[in-house]
């Protein structure tokens, strides 16, 4: 079986070149050299650069050594390139002995010698070659050449990230990161922020996403969320929309500290919006209707509204669907008498009451409309009764207008007077505000985000025996936010709200005891299974998922398929879409009828239309094989490259697959190679063999079989003997191995000891 992928190599050795207008007698000139090789004109690029190359010049040495080892004009020639590189490091040019002791640690033209490749590493990085102090930090990692010394390897490589080399600098700052070095921790962690943030400032997209990642820590600089979140936004501007959406959210409502900014937001959103994101139009719809962080349009925002619907995200179709509703809702009381008392008999028993003053029963016609049990639900008329009862002081008609305020039912959505009425409740001793009042504290939703603030509003109302209070305390015990971790409070909290049947604090305690935190909270699997099980029992969709899983993997409970079908089923009924695609899991394996594929495929459609990466794989499996629906590779495609741009590796290798024989797309290998080159980095063996084929074949890339065949054998020796994949891999290393002829197959060869994909993957 064969692998089709690429990965494109970009040059190895260094050609820095110095311009001159010196010239041998009666020739052209270097710098004439040089622009015959720029415009593709090998043959006398050649004529100018060999004499003056034998004449002694060393920038002409150097290239010279650069076209023959490339191939440029001339069979390519390692040997060669190394004697021309050889006189020219001699002479002293940097350039040259960096390109001489990489190909003497690689043995590429010459037979390999770490020994004294490290000396003209040492030269060429004296001379200012940054990327020869990466080289050399890595003989010294190996103890390849020179003595194994993992400090000196850390102090070479800070040589080339003083030297302003991006890489080197990421490197650098990733192995401090990692326990790397001397010294206390945070001091290293210090030291990686400063040289991370230099490769950040420079462009390195993965040194912007870790000292974003620090700044929101505070690890190595001071915690400062918003510096986070801009540097997490640069790396990801053209990156996955899901990552995009992410960072709209964080400043549309402040998460994690981040300074709330809605016309940000809008720009972010605006960018997933463009590829197709259905929240994302959704939320910038809501920002467009109440003119935040936009100028109010409400044209676009019913634009905006009705594309997010069309993409299929459920918060825009039940809006649409409320309004209708609401619209039909009006016109019936519209029509009523006015003097009707409204809601009905239930209604009538309250309203007199209330039209006279009595502030509880305005209280009590306020919960008839909002949620009535008799006549039309009129959540305006509901706003107006709670309005009367709270400016006399009541309560929990204050707290009512706060969740009508905060969901934007009967009233216009506005956090601030959510907040307003929360307050104003919870200080009369209201538990339900005082949890509230908490959380809007904790998000920094209607007013300034204040943890310690926060906290207390939830210890007063968890003191009143208020189960989603005690529950949040000890989600912030848990996660640290705000407070120092500690499970042991943590799982006291969650204990209290578990024993008022909280569910989600009961599922919370079964995955504190499936994980085990020391001492204080032993990881138990039997326990675990019975707090789920409580939680599920109560219809709790992840507590019947978590059930699920371990009746299939027999973890606390012996395993029984037909049991975790009926919690998963359970789950999936109720939207959990990690349930649905693990319910058609099992009924694609099971396959007992036809009518098993069918549901299969209704339940992962489900999944992957709300967005789990996993069922949109399999889905675009189930589409491109014909399994339990009939075959369409466009619709494969479709939903392979749904999960590709949310990283998933195998359906990256799908998408790369469908463009180079052109199924369900155009035949297209720059596409192809493109979506390789991601599953490579993330981590899949099958792509080392594609690799080699595009290479060996040379299919959107310059032929080079020796790449290929060097590639190949990384691919099967990513396999261990008898392992699932090695004989295939066999099979292509075999098969490029046939097309060479003898003197490349023992180049390839001679090279194989001292070649690595990831040195290669490193350079570009």
């Amino acid at each position: 079986m064969r692998y089709w992928g690429g990965w494109v190599r970009s040059c190895v050795l260094g050609a820095v070149l110095m311009s001159s207008g010196m010239a041998w007698s009666g020739g052209a000139t270097l710098s004439e050299g040089i622009e015959a090789f720029e415009v593709g004109d090998y043959s006398e690029a050649l004529k100018a650069f060999r004499p003056l190359a034998e004449s002694g010049n060393a920038d002409a040495q150097n290239f010279l050594g650069f076209l023959h080892h490339r191939g440029f004009g001339m069979a390519a020639d390692p040997s060669v390139a190394v004697a021309w590189f050889r006189k020219a490091a001699l002479q002293g040019h940097a350039d040259a002995a960096y390109s001489l002791g990489v190909s003497l640690h690689r043995g590429d033209g010459v037979k390999r010698d770490d020994v004294e490749a490290a000396i003209w590493l040492r030269k060429a990085a004296d001379g200012g070659v940054a990327e020869a102090w990466r080289v050399l930090s890595v003989l010294q990692r190996k103890g390849a050449g020179v003595p194994k010394d993992e400090e000196a390897a850390l102090q070479t490589l800070l040589r080339g990230a003083e030297l302003d080399d991006p890489v080197a600098q990421y490197q650098l700052g990733e192995r401090l990161l990692n326990d790397e070095g001397v010294g206390e921790q945070k001091k290293r962690d210090k030291q990686a922020a400063y040289w991370l943030e230099k490769a950040a400032k420079q462009g390195h997209g993965k040194a912007q996403a870790l000292i974003g990642m620090l700044y929101r820590k505070g690890r190595g600089v001071p915690r400062d969320p918003n510096v986070g979140i801009k540097w997490f936004g640069r790396s990801v501007e053209e990156g996955p929309v899901a990552d995009q959406f992410q960072v709209g959210m964080t400043y549309e409502q402040g998460l994690g500290g981040v300074t709330r900014d809605r016309a940000k937001a809008a720009l972010w959103y605006q960018r997933a919006v463009t590829r197709r994101h259905g929240e994302a139009a959704f939320r910038l719809s809501a920002l467009y209707r109440h003119g935040r962080g936009v100028v109010k349009d409400p044209q676009q925002a019913e634009a905006l509204l009705q594309q997010a619907a069309t993409w299929g995200y459920g918060g825009a179709r039940t809006a649409l669907q409320r309004r209708v509703e609401a619209e039909r809702q009006r016109v019936e009381a519209a029509s009523r008498p006015r003097e009707k008392p409204p809601g009905g008999k239930l209604g009538e028993k309250y309203w007199r009451s209330a039209k006279s003053g009595n502030a509880e029963a305005q209280y009590q016609l306020g919960l008839v409309l909002s949620a009535p049990q008799e006549g039309v639900r009129d959540p305006g008329a509901a706003a107006r009764w709670f309005l009367k009862a709270a400016a006399q002081g009541h309560a929990k008609a204050q707290y009512n207008l706060g969740v009508m305020a905060f969901q934007g039912d009967g009233v216009p959505w506005d956090d601030k007077e959510a907040v307003r009425w929360y307050r104003a409740s919870a200080q009369k001793g209201f538990a339900d505000a005082q949890n509230n009042l908490g959380y809007m504290i904790q998000e920094g939703r209607g007013t300034a985000k204040d943890l310690v603030e926060a906290r207390r509003w939830y210890r007063a109302a968890a003191k009143q025996g208020n189960a989603n209070a005690q529950y949040n305390l000890g989600v912030m015990y848990e996660q640290g936010d705000g407070v120092a971790k500690d499970k042991v409070q943590a799982m006291k909290w969650y204990w209290k709200a578990a024993e008022s049947g909280a569910p989600r604090a009961q599922y919370s305690i079964g995955q504190m005891y499936a994980e085990g935190y020391g001492a204080g909270v032993p990881r138990d699997q039997t326990r675990a299974v019975t707090w789920f099980r409580k939680a599920a029992d109560q219809g709790y969709a992840e507590a019947q998922r978590a059930l699920g899983d371990r009746y299939a993997q027999g973890r606390g409970i012996a395993r029984d398929s037909a049991q975790a079908m009926d919690w998963y089923h359970k789950a999936a009924q109720q939207g959990d879409a990690k349930a649905q695609e693990r319910l058609a899991a099992f009924l694609e394996e099971r396959k007992k009828t036809d009518q098993d594929l069918s549901l299969a495929y209704a339940w992962r459609r489900k999944a992957a239309e709300q967005g789990l990466m996993e069922a949109q794989f399999h889905l675009g499996e189930m589409f491109e094989m014909g399994r339990g629906i009939k075959m369409d590779e466009v619709k494969a495609y479709s939903w392979y490259h749904k999960a590709a741009q949310r990283g998933h590796v195998d359906a990256q290798q799908a998408v790369a697959s469908l463009h180079v024989r052109g199924g369900g797309v155009p035949q297209d290998y720059e596409s192809a190679l493109k979506w390789y080159r991601r599953a490579v980095q993330g981590g899949s063996r099958k792509a080392l063999s594609s690799v080699a084929l595009i290479y060996a074949e040379g299919l959107g890339t310059p032929q080079d079989r020796v790449m290929g065949y060097l590639w190949a054998h990384a691919g099967r020796e990513a396999y261990a003997h008898g392992e699932p994949g090695r004989s295939d891999a066999e099979e292509t290393l075999m098969s490029i191995q046939g097309m060479m002829p003898d003197s490349e197959l023992e180049r390839a060869r001679r090279m194989v000891p001292s070649w690595r994909p990831g040195d290669v993957m490193a350079e570009q």
